[in-house]
């Protein structure tokens, strides 16, 4: 899928250096029309303005294609968004351009009409795609893919004395096997052998807890991170990036474990 994102980045680079080009070559080509300039040099212009029109038609027939393509895939809410806001724009533009080099001997007022409405359809669906594309390159360094694409690895343990539960007043959510109206503080000894005390946030994490009398020697906190895999369109390049954490309190049975009213 990341190929495909990649594909999708050059083809738009592809179509506005091309637009930028044609664009470059026929203003030069007019301004050479009252310049004293060598025949060659008019010629090179006019055959460099008609090559890039051409590419430049043609990348769009295909992006265009593609964005069909790429909508159908449903990879994320800002590609699907880009590709129909992409759609929804070059084919009200195709649908204008066929109208304008029709001649109606009757209700032309209504043929106005209707490309006007297609004109502004069109924009709409180009300012709605040049939204999602700078969205896109904004998020660039950071491309997330699919949640499904998602997994879960251990990462470490921390080593805890005590553990308190303390009960919100106010919650807002909760997982599935998680209590989220409980914060939870453990005592760990730190680098300088002192006891400091931390806090797993219920409401904020996934939290387990597995109480088992095979802890009662070492009481600890197991911490499991969610990966997810990223992409940067501008190196191409892909990474992981740790998204959520999940956490499994394992502690005896009874023991160090008990709940802290507030």
């Amino acid at each position: 899928m990341l190929l495909r994102l990649a594909i999708y980045w050059i083809g738009f680079v592809v179509i506005v250096l091309l637009f930028a080009l044609t664009k470059i070559f026929d203003h030069e080509d007019e301004c050479i029309k009252y310049k004293p300039v060598s025949e060659k040099y008019r010629n090179a212009i006019k055959v460099l303005d008609e090559v890039c029109y051409r590419l430049f038609v043609l990348c769009m027939v295909i992006y265009f294609f593609y964005n069909i393509y790429m909508l159908t895939l449903r990879y994320s809410i800002i590609t699907q968004m880009a590709s129909l806001s992409f759609i929804v724009f070059f084919s009200f533009l195709f649908l204008e351009s066929i109208l304008e080099d029709k001649e109606w001997e009757y209700f032309n007022s209504v043929k106005d009409f209707i490309q006007g409405l297609l004109v502004i359809l069109s924009l709409v669906g180009f300012v709605a795609y040049l939204g999602m594309i700078c969205f896109f390159m904004m998020s660039g360094t950071h491309w997330s893919g699919r949640e499904t694409d998602r997994y879960e690895e251990y990462a470490y343990s921390i080593d805890i004395l005590e553990m308190r539960e303390v009960p919100y007043t106010n919650t807002y959510g909760w997982y599935v096997r998680s209590n989220p109206s409980n914060a939870y503080y453990y005592d760990v000894v730190n680098e300088n052998g002192n006891i400091t005390t931390e806090v797993i946030d219920g409401h904020e994490y996934y939290v387990e807890r597995d109480e088992d009398n095979n802890y009662i020697s070492n009481p600890h906190i197991e911490v499991y991170y969610a990966i997810q895999p990223c992409y940067n369109i501008y190196t191409m390049k892909t990474f992981e990036d740790v998204v959520n954490k999940r956490y499994v309190i394992c502690i005896p049975e009874d023991s160090i474990y008990y709940e802290n009213e507030r």
